[in-house]
């Protein structure tokens, strides 16, 4: 999936037990058919996101748990 991200011609991307095959061309997604254990994914390089990125800071804790059983 990194591959065809990195790519600017990736249209899609097909994950099976073998490896995977990456679509540079639209019209390679013409035609579909069922291959049992492979997986297709659509790049869509044009959709928006749902929400702007946040710019808040998580604050993180940390706390010690002191073992008075002696065990």
């Amino acid at each position: 999936m990194t591959e065809c991200l990195r790519s600017t011609s990736c249209v899609a991307i097909d994950v099976g037990p073998l490896g995977c095959v990456l679509h540079n061309n639209i019209s390679d997604l013409t035609a579909t058919y069922y291959a049992p254990g492979v997986t297709h994914f659509i790049l869509n390089r044009s959709c928006e996101p749902t929400s702007p990125p946040t710019t808040e800071r998580l604050l993180t804790t940390t706390s010690l748990v002191r073992d008075t059983t002696g065990m």
